[in-house]
């Protein structure tokens, strides 16, 4: 057999050996890892308003306590308004016996001017009258719905679950119209606020509605979801303002469901250097300058920023590189492995 037939052989044998072929990598963007900090709020707080003036008979639910089932913070003395319901009463069942004995009268005189036995005009007064009787009746009607509307509103209604925050209110207290009684949180959910800048964003929102939380305080993780984003943004800052709410898994491990509580969010966002991570096998020193390879066998020089940690389940050593001629997910060659 001629010696090139043989050298040609065995080269063909070193290319389709794995051990010596060539492969490939691609370049991943760097990223940073960042830990944000908040603290809990409650998710909405309100006021609660007297509508009404009076005397407070009683404060069913104190600082920090929620306001029970029925709905109910506080109830006022409603007499003079009662007084006035039952007076109303009164009025409507004289209404209603002067609006009777008014179509009576009404109906005599049709039939003795159909008689022709009295004047027209007579009739037309006692019409009159009879009107007049109905639009009192239906004012004292609506004069009591009314009372019984203001009668409802001495007592003090709040959310239902709602705790209080600062309670103004005291039994025996005058209250006049429109004093503020108490401040109520809603702590039934948590939320988280937080300062965001834009590429702090756009990594919370690649985590759809499970961000990873952790409570270092509580000593335990959890998750939470983009609850609230502001369209607003600060100047100053350059940050917009997010709301992050405690999923209710981790709602219901809390040993205290208020505000203040610390959370940290992990976060990992793009490198600010524009950075990529390639295998450190990829690079080549020559003459203290570092070169990448293109599968078309193009040299690309880059500058090395140094380590970098591996992917997941990768075990080979990792540098940081940067150069403006790399863009996500380019190939390049890997030295073959001996």
């Amino acid at each position: 057999m001629p010696r090139w037939t043989i050298l040609l052989f065995c080269f063909s044998l070193l290319l389709t050996n794995p051990a010596f072929a060539q492969t490939s990598c691609t370049a991943l963007t760097a990223e940073q890892d960042v830990r944000l900090t908040g603290f809990t709020r409650a998710r909405a707080v309100m006021s609660v308003v007297s509508e009404v003036s009076g005397r407070c008979l009683e404060v069913l639910a104190d600082t920090g306590d929620p306001i029970a089932a029925e709905g109910v913070f506080a109830r006022l003395d409603p007499t003079f308004t009662t007084l006035d319901l039952e007076a109303n009463h009164i009025h409507r069942q004289e209404a209603k016996r002067q609006l009777r004995y008014d179509d009576q009268e009404v109906k005599r005189y049709q039939d003795l001017v159909r008689a022709k036995s009295t004047a027209r005009v007579h009739l037309d007064q006692l019409e009159l009258q009879r009107d007049r009787s109905r639009l009192e009746l239906s004012r004292l009607e609506i004069e009591a719905r009314r009372l019984r509307e203001k009668l409802d509103r001495y007592t003090v209604r709040a959310p239902c679950g709602w705790r209080v925050i600062k309670r103004s209110v005291e039994p025996g207290e005058w209250v006049q119209a429109g004093k503020t009684l108490a401040r109520l949180g809603d702590y039934q959910t948590l939320i988280v606020p937080l300062a965001l800048t834009t590429a702090e964003l756009k990594s919370l929102r690649r985590e759809g509605k499970s961000i990873a939380l952790v409570l270092p305080e509580e000593n335990i993780t959890g998750t939470g979801r983009l609850d609230r984003i502001s369209p607003g943004f600060d100047p100053i800052t350059r940050k917009l303002r997010v709301e992050i709410a405690l999923s209710h898994e981790l709602f219901s491990r809390l040993h205290l469901k208020q505000g203040g509580i610390r959370v940290d969010v992990p976060l990992k966002i793009p490198d600010p250097m524009h950075a990529f991570i390639i295998p450190a096998a990829a690079v080549q020193e020559r003459f203290e300058e570092h070169w990448l390879t293109r599968e078309n066998g193009m040299q690309i020089r880059v500058i090395v920023l140094g380590p970098a940690r591996a992917p997941d389940n990768d075990d080979r050593e990792w540098l940081r590189i940067t150069s403006k001629k790399i863009r996500e997910n380019d190939a390049f060659l890997l030295p073959p492995r001996r």
